[in-house]
């Protein structure tokens, strides 16, 4: 079974004509693999719209750039209640789901639709597709992501582990911080100055690798070698120069993988989809 997560940064856009990078992928063209013949399940973060008004619109009026997604008959996404026009979590699959939980039920945490949680039928693996809080700018919002939404998740996850005692679980999406030194360009100069390199937000994500889930990228190549990033800054030609940032994982627990690729050449993003084979 192969997985994509990607934070796709607006789903309307990227699906505006057929020749966008984004559609591109899920053509049948010599630089890409097509996603209907490869990818079981598509996990994306920031889509940024209603994807029920969307698909209606498409079908009303007979639009056929959704048609490479419609092989994916079944899918998971925030809803009304998220935030119009402003991050969201969807999830696209083969398979069908046995269960479904949008958000982590408190409305608070809730609001800006993040997390999407499924376990599908048949199969012993449960996937949580999340887009975690960005810290903000001069880190006005670190207190609000440890203090409240890092702890909700981690009761979350837990939850999803006595249910699911039997189950892998893959957490998957945009993380919003990098781990290791070397997942950013220039960790001296952002290291507790930056949102997604402050201390108390690496220190979250290494405490969620020691209960048990694996950093796949990591644990798959030399940790050591740069040139595995997942995002860059659309200011500066940043991607041009590969000054990026890897904040985009996928973390596995109760269970075996084969492969994790991070699809650098794709572009239509200011993130690049990450892949996970198991």
């Amino acid at each position: 079974m192969h997985i994509l997560t990607w934070n796709i940064n607006g789903l309307r856009a990227k699906i505006a004509n057929t020749d966008t990078p984004f559609m591109k992928f899920f053509k049948k063209e010599e630089k890409y693999v097509n996603p209907s013949q490869k990818y079981d399940v598509l996990c994306f973060q920031e889509q940024k719209c209603n994807i029920d008004t969307l698909f209606k619109k498409d079908k009303d009026s007979g639009c056929s750039v959704l048609k490479e997604l419609c092989d994916y008959k079944y899918i998971a996404h925030t809803k009304e209640k998220a935030k119009k026009g402003y991050a969201g979590a969807a999830i696209f699959s083969k398979i069908p789901f046995e269960y479904v939980q949008i958000g982590l039920d408190i409305e608070e945490l809730d609001e800006n639709g993040r997390v999407v949680t499924v376990k599908l039928a048949n199969n012993n693996t449960v996937i949580v597709n999340v887009y975690v809080p960005n810290s903000g700018e001069n880190l006005k919002n670190l207190d609000y992501r440890l203090d409240k939404w890092n702890v909700e998740f981690m009761k979350h996850i837990k939850k999803l582990e006595d249910q699911f005692s039997d189950c892998r679980i893959v957490l998957c999406g945009d993380f919003n911080a990098a781990v290791n030194n070397t997942d950013v360009y220039n960790p001296e100069k952002f290291r507790n100055r930056v949102a997604g390199f402050h201390t108390e937000e690496r220190k979250w994500i290494s405490e969620l690798i020691e209960s048990g889930y694996e950093d796949t990228f990591s644990k798959s190549i030399d940790i050591e070698r740069a040139n595995h990033y997942t995002f860059w800054s659309n200011l500066g030609g940043m991607r041009a120069k590969n000054k990026g940032w890897r904040i985009d994982y996928f973390f596995v627990k109760n269970g075996s993988w084969k492969t994790v690729k991070n699809l650098q050449y794709v572009m239509g993003s200011d993130h690049c989809p990450s892949s996970l084979e198991i």
